[in-house]
């Protein structure tokens, strides 16, 4: 079943097609049935390509902004959180090997549509807040571990190394 949604969402994606797709997914997974690393493997990357299909949540280059989207987001979002808390081994391989197998820019698609790292999540008041609370030293924090189970954080942490030694050795 996996694999020929896998196939549709190859040839045509919409909204609708993400929907269903990610209502399949969540009731395999909810299904007590072993499933193999193949299968484990298809349903994420199914989830990565509907991320790729909704793209930024701000609406960057072709980014779907609406509250479908958002909300088919979270459901994606829930769904990694699941498979990685499943098997968390096979889930950062799977990652590790996505981003060898594909190009940069599509990885940097996933990551940008999965974090939305093009925009700060921090509001002007918790920025006010952080500034006195804190020194005024420069600094990198984000939220990616501080909401949604954290699987963003994971995600970056197992994509970070390989997508960097991939850019590094383009440069060379």
């Amino acid at each position: 079943i996996v694999q020929t949604i896998n196939q549709l969402m190859d040839r045509c994606t919409g909204v609708r097609l993400c929907e269903l797709a990610l209502s399949i997914a969540d009731t395999l997974l909810r299904t007590p049935v072993d499933q193999s690393e193949l299968f484990f493997n298809q349903i994420t990357i199914m989830i990565f390509k509907i991320y790729l299909c909704l793209g930024c949540p701000h609406g960057c280059n072709e980014g779907i902004k609406s509250q479908q989207a958002d909300f088919l987001r979270l459901k994606a979002k829930a769904l990694l959180a699941n498979l990685e808390k499943l098997e968390q081994e096979k889930f950062k391989k799977i990652l590790t090997d996505y981003v060898e197998e594909f190009g940069c820019q599509q990885v940097l698609d996933l990551l940008h549509s999965i974090t939305a790292f093009c925009r700060t999540e921090f509001s002007q008041s918790e920025m006010c807040q952080r500034r006195s609370s804190e020194s005024r030293m420069p600094s990198y924090r984000n939220k990616f571990n501080e909401k949604e189970k954290g699987i963003e954080g994971r995600i970056i942490n197992a994509t970070s190394k390989p997508l960097i030694t991939k850019l590094a050795a383009i440069g060379d």
